[in-house]
């Protein structure tokens, strides 16, 4: 349950990991778990990124720092996807 969006009801698991984030990334800009069509044990970067699971409304990003937040589609471009 705690691996899928409760919108999104096919598949194991609603999110995946940024490999590029690190324990030295700004924690509160950089994105450590985000949704994605689903699947199992995904992880990349912002093109594995979806909005679909809320109609296109927006998708939840989990930060470095462990807070979550639900993001617009205007927002998505200050995400942090890497150190670089």
């Amino acid at each position: 349950k705690q691996l899928r969006c409760p919108v999104n009801k096919t598949g194991r698991c609603s999110y995946a990991i940024n490999p590029n984030c690190k324990q030295t990334s700004p924690s509160a800009v950089a994105v450590l778990l985000f949704e994605t069509k689903g699947g199992w044990n995904l992880s990349g970067g912002q093109e594995l990124l979806t909005t679909e699971n809320h109609g296109g409304k927006g998708c939840n990003i989990g930060f470095e720092d462990r807070h979550v937040e639900f993001m617009k589609p205007e927002e998505l471009g200050k995400l942090k996807w890497s150190d670089e």
